[in-house]
């Protein structure tokens, strides 16, 4: 499977993508061409570095970092990411959570006991600590992943899945809002220790599915198309999630898109024209996409497709006509597929 490199990238390719970004963030691209930044300095951008590149505005500072985050996603690389892989992080950061409480309440036992011993009185603390504000923030990060994996094709077609995305959205919410609690600290870790347990068997419930869809991963497919009409584009339907996340939601009829079959609802676009358009704003996308007429090159982050063993035919003459048109592009715009990789 393709895959992309930000940490490769030079500050040319780091200011073209940082043109994508808000408008409001534009005012700093001479900053990043002045500091020379790569796409290594880019991946691990934070607060403090992002103050030496005078970006000071915390408004600013969140756009840039919430975009850099999904760059950080991309180029950790997508071959072992599956909603089960996904769905075991989760797990990991329950357990993680509920191991850092049960420690925490038996020191606190061994503290209450001296202190009582010498005759004092033990205060009772509100409120969270920041120690599990991170654990909680942890779980909670996982969570967003599975449920942004459930909630696209073909899992939000199933209604197993689908009401598991729900479970999991309500338990989230219910963790956040229990965190955020002024009432005493034994008071939210009982609480968040229940809603945990909740997320953790819920988890288990994707990791032991025998569903296959659980185990496939994303795959990255390129999709050429050529003479394209300019009043009409391409003809793909978008939106751009809460997360920054550009999604296909469909075709329209007769377009270039639609009889080409190659595009389907829940695809997510990572790049146009070889150029990465993650974290871009929509206006900006579909400026990239009308930049040129004869070729449009779309990169597309593909989730399991739903597949029959039984049409073992289907797919060989999908395969062969797949290699027939990735022929006719140019060395540098083939994509390194093998069968196995192939969505379906």
């Amino acid at each position: 499977m393709e895959v992309i490199r930000i940490s490769n990238w030079s500050n040319l390719q780091v200011l073209d993508w940082f043109e994508g970004l808000d408008e409001s963030l534009h005012r700093y691209i001479e900053h990043l061409r002045v500091a020379d930044l790569i796409g290594e300095q880019l991946l691990v951008l934070n607060t403090e570095s992002l103050h030496t590149l005078h970006i000071n505005l915390v408004g600013h500072q969140e756009l840039i970092l919430d975009a850099v985050s999904l760059l950080q996603q991309l180029d950790n690389g997508l071959g072992s990411d599956t909603l089960q892989s996904r769905s075991i992080c989760l797990n990991c950061r329950c357990r993680a959570f509920r191991s850092s409480i049960n420690s925490r309440r038996r020191d606190a036992d061994d503290e209450v006991g001296e202190m009582l011993v010498g005759g004092k009185i033990p205060q009772l603390k509100q409120g969270s600590t920041n120690h599990l504000l991170r654990l909680a923030g942890g779980v909670l990060e996982e969570g967003k992943q599975v449920i942004l994996w459930l909630e696209r094709s073909p899992f939000n077609g199933k209604p197993e899945f689908r009401e598991i995305r729900t479970k999991l959205v309500r338990l989230c919410y219910e963790l956040s809002v229990t965190m955020q609690q002024s009432v005493f600290a034994c008071v939210i870790e009982d609480a968040s220790l229940a809603i945990c347990c909740e997320i953790e068997t819920t988890a288990d419930g994707i990791i032991q599915s025998s569903d296959p869809l659980v185990v496939q991963p994303v795959t990255l497919e390129r999709v050429c198309f050529r003479d394209i009409d300019p009043a009409h584009g391409i003809g793909i339907f978008i939106k751009v999630t809460f997360e920054g996340h550009h999604v296909v939601t469909g075709t329209r009829a007769g377009s270039v898109a639609s009889k080409s079959r190659r595009i389907t609802s829940g695809d997510e676009l990572i790049a146009v024209n070889g150029r990465t358009v993650i974290g871009w704003t929509l206006s900006s996308l579909v400026s990239a996409l009308k930049e040129k007429h004869d070729q449009v090159t779309l990169l597309l982050r593909k989730r399991p497709q739903i597949f029959s063993s039984s049409s073992s035919y289907s797919f060989m003459m999908k395969l062969r006509e797949q290699e027939q048109r990735d022929r006719r592009l140019p060395m540098s715009l083939r994509p390194n597929l093998r069968s196995d990789e192939l969505s379906g």
